[in-house]
């Protein structure tokens, strides 16, 4: 029996670039109500791969990933040092996805919404009016803002 030799070749390139500028306005001493941090994160991603196998030919796979969001929080209460309730608006949350020369855009379902953070033994998250937004929502919210008084 002929032992076939499988060879098989990847370059895998990742290009992670992630730029944040941050606009803030903070006391350095205490926290107080109306206090704004408004954040501008760019998020890039790049994987790029090419297999062979054998004598077949090479195949090549690309993509890529961007995200460009704006954002802005404004404490509206504090207790004990801490951040009780957060106002937080998202200006922006776009998205482009690019696979094999196929680009796709979107815009992040919180983009464009406000909502407001409480902190409390659990975090929660609505709309200012007070409903609940979807959890794919406050998922995305609680990305951004779950820690925020560790890092205050």
């Amino acid at each position: 029996m002929k032992k076939k030799i499988i060879t098989i070749a990847i370059l895998l390139t990742i290009a992670i670039y992630m730029i944040s500028a941050q606009s803030v306005k903070l006391k350095t001493k205490q926290l107080e109500i109306g206090d704004t941090r408004t954040t501008h994160n760019k998020l890039f991603m790049e994987l790029n791969m090419a297999v062979s196998i054998g004598d077949q030919e090479i195949q090549e796979f690309s993509m890529n990933n961007s995200e460009n969001k704006v954002s802005t929080a404004v404490i509206k209460k504090v207790e004990v040092d801490k951040i009780a309730e957060l106002s937080v608006e998202y200006q922006e949350y776009l998205i482009n996805n690019n696979k094999n020369g196929e680009s796709t855009d979107s815009i992040a379902p919180v983009s464009g919404k406000k909502y407001i953070i409480l902190y409390d033994e659990d975090i929660i998250v609505t709309y200012e009016d007070g409903t609940k937004p979807p959890q794919d929502e406050i998922d995305l919210v609680l990305n951004d803002y779950e820690e925020q008084n560790d890092n205050e």
